[in-house]
């Protein structure tokens, strides 16, 4: 990731973005422990399936090749548990636009 973008969302949300042309998107994320017990980390990656497979809606820019990784950052103890989904998907969805956009003005 080091030749890719790093695009930071409210201080909770780390998104690295790699354009490549093989003509391939992958997706991967790190939700370490400190955000919570395995309950509370597999419902954040639960929740990220959901919205990648239902929501996003691939740009042109990004159907050529691209890497996209979400990295969860520390927090407070309870911020992660008492996030609710709303809040969740709407920082989702604004990371992707951004993302959108980066991929745009590098193609």
């Amino acid at each position: 990731m080091r030749k890719g973008k790093r695009l930071k969302f409210k201080d909770w949300l780390v998104i690295n973005l790699l354009l490549n042309s093989d003509s391939k998107i992958q997706v991967g994320w790190t939700v370490p422990t400190y955000v919570g017990n395995a309950v509370i980390r597999n419902r954040y990656k639960r929740w990220l399936k959901n919205y990648l497979a239902t929501k996003w809606e691939l740009s042109e820019n990004l159907q050529s090749g691209c890497t996209v990784h979400f990295y969860f950052q520390k927090k407070d103890k309870n911020f992660y548990r008492e996030m609710d989904h709303t809040s969740y998907d709407e920082t989702i969805k604004i990371g992707l636009i951004d993302v959108d956009k980066k991929a745009r003005a590098n193609h």
